[in-house]
Order: structure tokens, then sequence, then C-alpha cells
């Protein structure tokens, strides 16, 4: 996978000089990782938290990472993520001064690809003198201008294929070194010869467990998009569910802006296998699962996916499975009867695919929470 840092000129310079890259939410400081704080509702600061950990779990070793540079409005790439995402305190955090801001959900990184001149937002998100059809322009990066989100975004494969090669024609090569600085005037990338013998305390990690099982009241579909997004690959219970057996890769997006109107996938997967891939669009609802699921938001996300995401895979056989992950079904409850009605009706009378596309039956997945842990079944 590949990873945006949305950075300034400063800042940009510090992660490279230091190697790492990190997010955070003005100078607020998460109060609920590593202790045992309960809450009755969640709040906005924490909601927001609980966000951009979901979005920076997604960085496993050995992804890619880029930046993009709001001063000069380029992207430059590339890097790669090393060991897992972790958090500072400010009490211990060094780097406040030379950052002049607060990051505290932090991935250490090491060069991968790296060249010295970036793309600009231009040539990356708006021209298209080479673009043949829609699904081809760069969505993942253009939906996140236009909807203001948070500081670590993802871009899909085919995307960052062409961010890097538009970024191999404005170089004369990647750069020959490990140690690297941001010449503001320049606004490039440049070798450096000291080195920083920065030592990061990487003991705290971001995993949202504790805290998921610790909200008792209100909605938690926040917390658990991402403990799903944290443990999709690890869990057996979740990899058994979720993936397909003979995976190659995976690529996950949470938060997955799918309209202009700002609709959004909560969790989308594509997996591929040597004979096809897998789409997994993945609703969630901390509640009992409701029919509009099916009926409003399930259509659309599918043939969203047919117009963008499956144009820009190879050509092998394409999968999609409608997934819904609520809390226990209850077959006396007149709501829940509506729901699998909606399901068994949606199953008959699938929205058409195109091609090599198939589309599977709605699964519906129950999560069950108790004040010391949460499980996953398969309910159809």
């Amino acid at each position: 996978m590949t990873h945006v840092f949305i950075v300034n000129e400063q800042t940009f310079k510090v992660h490279l000089e230091y190697m790492f890259a990190g997010t955070g939410y003005g100078e607020n400081e998460p109060d609920f990782i590593g202790c045992t704080k309960e809450l009755d509702k969640s709040d906005r600061t924490e909601n927001t938290f609980v966000e951009m950990i979901a979005d920076i779990s997604k960085v496993h070793p050995n992804d890619r990472v880029a930046f993009y540079v709001t001063g000069c409005k380029k992207i430059f790439g590339f890097f790669k993520a090393i060991e897992t995402p972790f958090f500072t305190s400010k009490d211990t955090d060094d780097l406040m001064p030379l950052l002049d801001k607060y990051l505290p959900l932090r991935i250490k990184i090491v060069p991968d690809e790296v060249f010295s001149e970036g793309i600009s937002e231009i040539e990356a998100l708006d021209d298209i003198s080479e673009i043949q059809h829609p699904y081809q322009m760069c969505w993942s990066l253009i939906y996140r201008k236009l909807t203001g989100m948070r500081g670590c975004s993802f871009v899909t494969d085919y995307e960052y294929s062409r961010l890097r090669n538009q970024i191999i024609e404005n170089n004369d090569g990647s750069l020959n070194c490990d140690r690297f600085s941001y010449d503001i005037a320049q606004q490039r990338i440049v070798p450096r010869e000291t080195t920083n013998n920065y030592v990061f305390d990487t003991t705290t990690d971001l995993k949202i467990k504790d805290r998921l099982l610790a909200v008792k009241k209100g909605s938690f579909e926040r917390h658990l998009q991402a403990y799903i997004i944290q443990n999709y690959d690890s869990s057996v219970e979740l990899k058994n569910l979720l993936l397909p057996q003979e995976l190659l890769n995976c690529w996950i997006g949470n938060e997955v802006v799918c309209s202009a109107g700002e609709q959004r996938i909560d969790i989308l997967t594509v997996s591929e296998t040597e004979e096809k891939f897998q789409i997994r669009i993945i609703e969630l609802k901390y509640g009992y699962p409701r029919e509009d699921i099916i009926k409003k938001q399930l259509v659309w996300y599918i043939k969203w996916v047919q117009q963008y995401i499956v144009p820009n895979l190879t050509e092998k056989q394409v999968e999609i499975i409608p997934t819904v992950i609520a809390d226990a079904y209850k077959r006396n409850c007149p709501g829940q009867t509506n729901f699998k009605n909606a399901c068994d009706t949606f199953n008959v009378d699938k929205p058409l695919v195109n091609g090599c596309v198939s589309l599977n039956p709605v699964e519906y997945i129950k999560f069950i929470k108790t004040e010391n842990d949460i499980s996953f079944t398969r309910v159809f």
C-alpha cells in the first residue's frame, strides 16, 4: 500500500532529517492511550483521534510513504515504513520545538525510491492530457481535498503507479543516498551529509481494543473501525472472515469517499489471489443492522466500485462481497426481520455487474462486545 502524509514545509524538513512520518490534531493529546479512562459517550476530540489512529494503523512495515507538502503544493516520494505506528507524548517529544507542532501518532521510515523533485498538485490531480477515462484520475487525493480529510491518506495501487511515473518523468533518476533534508527555497529534497542519531521511544503502541471495550454507551463505530483496521490480517478470526485463502496481497481503505456528496465506505478491501481480486465493501454499525443499509447505501457503493476501482485492476476475475458488520441480529425483532428481508430481496434482484465481475450475496457478520473481549461470527 501507499500512504500520503500531509505536511508543511517546516515539518517536511524535520520528517526527512529524522526519518519519520506523523500526524496530530492541533495541540491536543489523546488521553486514553495507555490508560483505563472510561467514557459513557465518545467526545469529538476522542472521535477525531480514533479516526486518525485508524488512518495510521493501515500503515504496515514495508508499505510506501509519500508526502504532500502544503506550502509548495507538491507530492514527494517514496519512502518505506518500518515497524508499526506508535504514540509520542508531549512530555517526551524532543522534536516539538523543531516541528513547531505536536504530532503524537508516528511511524518510522527509511528511503525506498527517493526523488529530488516532486510533482505539483496540478500535474497529479488536474492534468488530464493523458487521461482516457475518468476512473484513471487520482480520486483518492481529489476526494481528500474536497472533504478536507485528515493528515494520513491512502492512494490505490493504480494511483501510486501513476504518481510514480509522473515523478520519474520530473527527475533524472532517484537520489543515491540514505540521508536527506528539504531545501525550502528550491522546493526539493536534497542529500544530507550528517546523520541525526535520534532514538524514538516506540514502546507505546496504538492498539485500540481496550478503549473499544471501555466505551459503554453511545456510538463506537469509529473504535470498531480502528479495531478492524488493526486486526483484519493478524486476528485469525477476522482474517478467516474477511480475507480469501491463498492471499497474495491486500489493500485496505477506511472512510473511502465515493462521491462528491461525501458518501463514504466504512472499510474497503481489495484482496488479490492467483485467480482473482476479491473486493469487500464493509458497512459498520454499532447497533443492530437496519434495512436502509441494503436499500440506500450498498447499491451505490457497488456501482462506484465497479466504475472507479474495477477498471484499474489487472485482467482477472473480480468478486464483490457486500458485507455488514453490526451488533447481534435478533430474529424476533421487527426491525431485524426487515433487514433480513431486505438482504433476501437484494440477493434475488442484485444490481447488474459487468463482464468478469461477480456479485456475491450480502454477508452479515455480528460482533459481540463484552467487558473483556470482542468476537465476530458470520450469521449469513
